[in-house]
């Protein structure tokens, strides 16, 4: 069974993944069936949404990549990191987020929370 941090650097991976059949195939190893994905704007539930939440963001953030901007700190079943969405080459990040994940018993995430920290100006 994957640690959390591991299932961290698999969902850090599954942002950057552009083809939609190794998403769809990666994501049912990764979350739980009902996990939930929240940030400010949006609360997705279950695979499909989340597979959808994530094609729909590397479509408007077309040529960027996420990365982990921290170590991953966690203990028993929890996770805190930072991320950044950034377009290589550029030196300014488009985002800056704050990330707590929280691993089921089967270890999959149930919950990732973001938050974010900065954004780019337009």
């Amino acid at each position: 069974m994957p640690t959390v941090t591991e299932l961290v650097h698999r969902y850090v991976a599954l942002w950057n993944e552009a083809d939609p059949d190794v998403r769809r195939r990666e994501i049912p190893a990764i979350w739980s069936e009902r996990g939930v994905y929240t940030d400010p704007v949006v609360v997705m539930v279950g695979h499909d949404a989340i597979e959808a939440l994530v094609g729909t963001a590397r479509s408007q953030f077309e040529g960027h990549q996420v990365r982990l901007l921290t170590t991953v700190d966690a203990h028993h079943n929890v996770a805190r990191f930072g991320c950044a969405v950034v377009r290589p080459g550029r030196a300014h990040r488009t985002l800056v987020t704050c990330d707590v994940a929280v691993a089921d018993d089967d270890g999959r995430l149930r919950y990732v929370h973001v938050f974010i920290d900065a954004l780019a100006p337009h």
